[in-house]
C-alpha cells in the first residue's frame, strides 16, 4: 500500500473521522459513554451487534435470539464499551484481554501469528464487535470509543491491540489509525466471511501518531485527540467511572446469556468451566446443582 499524503489523509478524515470534543449536537448528559454492566445494557449491545452484522451480510442466517456474542464477552477480563443516547445504546466496541484458558477470538483464525506475540512476552488484547446504529453512523462516535479503549488498554499494560477486519476496511485502519499488518486475508470460521488481521504496537503507536499528525489542525489531529494531555483535560468526554477497575458481571447475567446459546455452553472445555466456576464461586447459581468436588472431577456442564 502506498503511503498516504497529508492532504489525502485530511480529506479522508473529513469524510470518516472528523475529530471534535463535541460530537455534533450529541452532548452530555443526553449522550453518555460507559461500560456495559447490566443485563439490559449487554442485551442491547449484543442486539446492536447482531442487527448491524446482519445488515452488513456478516450473518447469513437470522437467529431466533437476535443477539450475537461469544464466551469471551462474559469473561472478567473482557468489557464492552457503549455510547448511550438517552437509554438507547447507539455504539459499542468490546475489548478482550488475553486469557490462558480462552485465548482470544482471533486465535481461531490466526493462531500462529498470535502465539508468536505471546512467545515474545507481549501482553495482548483484541478489539472486536464494533457496531454503530445506522441512524448515528455519521456522528463520529467511533473516534470516542476507540480513544477510550486505547486509554483502557494502556492502563492495563497492554503491548499489542489486535483486530480482525473486513478487507475493504483495511485501508482506513492502516492509513488513518496506523495499524500494521499481522496476518494475510483468511476466512473467519465463525461467520464464514473474509478477514484480515491487524495490530497496533502500543510501545510505539503514540510516537507514530505524533510523526503523522503532530502538525495538523486539532480537528484532524489524531495524536492530540488521544494524547495524555487530552486524557487529563476536564473538558474531555471521559467515562464517569473508574476505567481500570471495571466490575465483573454478576452470575445471573452470565447464566442468562449462556442459557440463550447452548452451543457456547456445550463447547466449553473442563478447564474453561473450572475457570468460570472459580471466578464466580461466591454466588454460583449457574452451578447450583454441582458441588465443587463433583464439578472439578467430572467437568460436567452448567445447569
Amino acid at each position: 500500500m502506498m503511503a498516504m499524503t497529508p492532504s489525502r489523509r485530511i480529506l479522508w478524515m473529513k469524510r470518516s473521522l472528523y475529530l471534535k470534543e463535541i460530537v455534533n449536537d450529541l452532548t452530555y448528559p443526553i449522550i453518555n459513554i460507559k461500560w456495559a454492566e447490566t443485563q439490559e445494557e449487554l442485551e442491547h449491545v449484543f442486539s446492536l451487534v447482531y442487527k448491524e452484522y446482519l445488515k452488513a451480510g456478516y450473518i447469513e442466517k437470522p437467529e431466533s435470539s437476535k443477539i450475537f456474542f461469544n464466551i469471551h464477552n462474559l469473561l472478567p477480563t473482557s468489557a464492552a464499551l457503549i455510547i448511550k443516547y438517552g437509554k438507547e445504546v447507539i455504539s459499542t466496541m468490546s475489548i478482550i484481554i488475553d486469557n490462558k484458558y480462552f485465548k482470544l477470538p482471533i486465535d481461531s483464525t490466526y493462531p500462529d501469528e498470535i502465539d508468536e506475540l505471546r512467545q515474545k512476552g507481549r501482553n495482548i488484547c483484541e478489539f472486536s464487535a464494533l457496531a454503530t446504529s445506522q441512524d448515528f453512523r455519521w456522528r463520529n462516535l467511533f473516534a470516542y470509543i476507540f480513544r477510550e479503549m486505547y486509554w483502557y488498554a494502556m492502563e492495563n499494560n497492554i503491548n499489542d491491540i489486535c483486530i480482525m477486519v473486513n478487507p475493504k476496511h483495511v485501508p482506513f485502519y492502516k492509513s488513518i489509525l496506523l495499524f500494521e499488518d499481522l496476518g494475510k486475508e483468511k476466512i473467519y470460521s465463525r461467520l464464514g466471511v473474509p478477514a484480515v488481521a491487524l495490530r497496533i504496537n502500543l510501545n510505539t503507536w503514540e510516537e507514530n501518531l505524533k510523526k503523522t499528525y503532530g502538525e495538523l489542525k486539532p480537528e484532524y489531529n489524531l495524536y492530540s485527540f488521544v494524547s495524555e494531555s487530552t486524557k487529563r483535560s476536564p473538558k474531555s468526554l471521559r467515562l464517569r467511572l473508574s476505567s481500570k477497575k471495571r466490575q465483573s458481571l454478576d452470575n445471573h447475567i452470565i447464566n442468562y446469556f449462556l442459557a440463550k446459546n447452548k452451543y457456547i455452553l456445550n463447547s466449553l472445555s473442563t478447564n474453561q468451566k473450572k475457570y468460570i466456576y472459580n471466578q464466580n464461586q461466591k454466588n454460583m447459581s449457574i452451578y447450583r446443582n454441582h458441588s465443587v468436588d463433583s464439578f472439578q472431577k467430572t467437568g460436567s456442564g452448567l445447569c
